[in-house]
């Protein structure tokens, strides 16, 4: 068994910056090291503060480090304001964002807009395969996937490979790993990378009280002579081969939702700097099941990324409250270095927060609660917590980062038997 580090990790570690020294590399590596061991303990605020050690520099952003980077995604996690800039693109970290290099007429009589969720359950209805991708620092597309696992799920659909999930070299061992975590009925941060995320794990959770059937796909093996590309091409075989025997063998009569990051949902290669050429994971899939894959990408259109290339997806006069897709003159618009690889584009509009807290925390099934006064009364900044009651080491339902006089935050909890616990700097980790 291994803990497989995301491609964007992965490649990101490989180059050092001309205006960073070897010393100052080794330094960032170390430091991101420690801080993925302190979150798979559940220690949040160790890791933030290892992070920021190295993020900032006198009060500056050290943007286009990976120390910022992971730095920057970490703050959504623990329920706090968004940092500026924390787009890629601003903190430098490029390698495997979306590029906005396409554009669309604007809004006219041509252009409607349908409901995504509803759009993703009927195309879906003519395959056995859905792929749905994320940005591996965005929770909300957490929360729209398990709309999207919701939705498929009268249709048949009870397989959900998920690509955080740690990676096993053994068929055998990944089926009884999968059946324990089926039983168990939630996972834990040692579960996978990104499973730190309360929205991630409670993304599983709730699937699996669905009757999902988890699925761990992910490569355990790396070409140590070859190149990137050559890396890249031998982890998405692998990937794909992985899905096959332990997903459609294994359930021959199954449906299945593959839930990847970014690129993986591309059937066909597409222009990304060094990756140009390359067959993603969707496309081998394609090939080696025959099954044409419905693809979907929600990570071009974050209304909240950038603004002006956005824009010209606002069909809908209104607006629309919910995320939705789409349509020319019947067809499905997909733009950016999407355009031709994924079958749908979903449009996230712009984030409402209430009491500091994004609102499309309540299409969980939660509710808001009020942080205990004995909480907010703090000298130092603390983590407030909820935890389902009948969970032993498992993944906070939410959290919320609670300054010293600062405002007076709302959680989000489960309609079950939770506690809530605090954590600081100081203190003994949950």
């Amino acid at each position: 068994m291994s803990m497989a580090w995301p491609m964007s990790v992965i490649l990101s570690l490989l180059t050092t910056s001309p205006s960073q020294s070897p010393e100052v590399a080794q330094l960032d590596v170390e430091a991101v090291s420690q801080a993925r061991t302190q979150l798979r303990q559940g220690c949040y605020m160790k890791a933030n503060a290892i992070l920021h050690s190295r993020a900032w520099e006198m009060g500056t952003p050290r943007l286009g480090s990976q120390v910022y980077q992971m730095w920057s995604d970490l703050q959504p996690v623990l329920g706090a304001e968004v940092p500026e800039p924390l787009s890629r693109e601003a903190s430098g970290s490029t390698t495997m964002s979306p590029a906005a290099d396409r554009r669309v007429p604007g809004p006219g009589p041509s252009i409607t807009s349908r409901d995504a969720v509803k759009t993703i359950k009927a195309m879906a209805s003519r395959t056995r395969l859905v792929i749905l991708n994320e940005d591996h620092s965005n929770p909300r597309h957490r929360a729209f996937a398990l709309s999207v696992a919701r939705a498929l799920r009268p249709l048949g659909y009870n397989v959900l490979g998920i690509e955080t999930l740690t990676g096993f070299a053994d068929d055998q061992e990944a089926r009884a790993a999968m059946l324990q975590l089926t039983l168990q009925g939630y996972a834990s941060p040692k579960s996978g990378t990104y499973l730190v995320d309360p929205v991630f794990g409670d993304f599983i959770r709730q699937s699996l009280a669905l009757g999902y059937r988890p699925v761990a796909y992910e490569s355990t093996t790396q070409l140590v002579n070859g190149s990137m590309v050559e890396r890249v091409e031998k982890r998405e075989q692998d990937q794909a081969e992985n899905i096959r025997r332990r997903a459609f063998d294994a359930f021959p009569d199954g449906k299945v939702l593959i839930y990847v990051g970014f690129n993986h949902a591309m059937e066909k290669p597409a222009e990304i700097g060094p990756f140009k050429g390359v067959s993603w994971l969707a496309e081998r899939l394609h090939r080696i099941t025959g099954i044409d894959p419905l693809t979907i990408d929600q990570t071009a259109l974050e209304a909240n990324n950038d603004p002006n290339f956005h824009s010209a997806y606002h069909a809908d006069p209104k607006g629309k409250p919910r995320s939705f897709v789409n349509f020319i003159e019947g067809r499905p618009v997909v733009a950016g270095r999407y355009a031709g690889s994924v079958d749908l584009q979903v449009h996230h509009p712009v984030e409402v927060r209430r009491a500091g807290r994004p609102t499309w925390l309540a299409e969980l099934g939660r509710k808001r609660v009020p942080v205990p006064s004995h909480l907010l009364r703090t000298n130092e900044p603390r983590l407030v917590q909820i935890f389902m009651n009948r969970e032993r080491n498992g993944i906070p339902v939410d959290q919320v980062l609670v300054q010293p006089g600062g405002s007076k935050p709302v959680l989000y909890a489960p309609r079950q038997a939770f506690r809530i616990v605090s954590q600081s700097l100081h203190s003994k980790c949950p």
